[in-house]
C-alpha cells in the first residue's frame, strides 16, 4: 500500500478500506469505503471530519468574524471558479440552467469523496432546465463530522457556516453554491431546506430558476 503524507497522519487504501496512520505513534485506523476511493483527492480530510473540527474550533474563537472570512472567502473562490466553467463549456455568464448546476457540481463532488459510502445516495426528485430537486441521504460531511464526535447542535453550526444559503439562515453572506449558481444565472437560486442535523432523515436541496 502506498502511503500518503498529510501532516501529522499518513493515509492509504488497503482491501476496500481506508487507512490512517498517526506518524508520531504509529496508530492506524480504518474506515470501511469503496471501491472508487482511489479516484477522491481529499478523502482523509473529509473522511475523518477533520475540516469539521477545524471550523468548529474557528468559530468558537472567532465567532461571527470567522463566518463573515469563511464565506467572503468560498464565495469570491465560487463565483471564480464559475466563470471558468462557463468559459469551458462556451457558456456565457448568466445563460446557463438549474440542469447546468447540477451537471457541473455533480462530477466535482465525486471527485471530492462524497457518496462513496453505503449509506450515503443522491436521490433526484426532479430534474429539469427550471428545478432540480434532490435529497441527500446520509450526507458524507454530517456522517464524518459525527465519526469526530461532533454533536447535532454543533453540526448544525458547521451546516449554517458550509451548506445553508443566506436566506435558509437569514444572513446578507452568500454560500459557495449561492455564489456559484448566480455566476451561471442570477435567477438561479439555491436553498437548503432540510438538513440532517435538524432531525431529519435526508438533506433537501433545491436549485431552481426564480422569475
Amino acid at each position: 500500500m502506498e502511503w500518503i503524507k498529510d501532516g501529522k497522519f499518513m493515509h492509504g487504501i488497503k482491501d476496500g478500506k481506508l487507512i490512517i496512520k498517526v506518524q508520531s505513534t504509529g496508530e492506524e485506523f480504518s474506515i470501511p469505503v469503496s471501491k472508487d476511493t482511489d479516484k477522491v483527492i481529499n478523502v482523509f480530510w473529509r473522511k475523518t471530519g477533520m475540516e469539521g473540527l477545524f471550523h468548529l474550533a474557528a468559530l468558537k474563537k472567532w465567532g461571527r468574524e470567522y463566518f463573515t472570512f469563511f464565506r467572503t472567502f468560498y464565495s469570491r473562490a465560487a463565483k471564480q471558479l464559475a466563470k471558468e466553467f462557463m468559459k469551458a463549456k462556451g457558456l456565457k455568464e448568466g445563460e446557463a440552467t438549474a440542469r447546468t448546476f447540477f451537471e457541473l457540481a455533480l462530477p466535482q463532488l465525486e471527485l471530492e469523496g462524497f457518496f462513496l459510502l453505503p449509506e450515503e445516495k443522491l436521490e433526484v426528485i426532479e430534474l429539469s432546465d427550471k428545478k432540480v430537486h434532490v435529497r441527500v441521504w446520509g450526507c458524507p460531511l454530517y456522517e464524518a463530522w459525527k465519526r469526530a464526535g461532533i454533536k447535532d447542535d454543533e453540526c448544525l453550526e458547521l451546516c449554517k457556516l458550509q451548506c445553508l444559503s443566506s436566506k435558509d439562515i437569514g444572513s446578507e453572506l452568500e454560500n459557495w453554491d449561492e455564489a456559484f449558481a448566480r455566476v451561471l444565472n442570477p435567477k438561479l437560486q439555491y436553498r437548503v431546506y432540510k438538513c440532517l442535523p435538524q432531525g431529519s432523515e435526508y438533506c433537501e436541496i433545491v436549485q431552481e430558476i426564480i422569475e
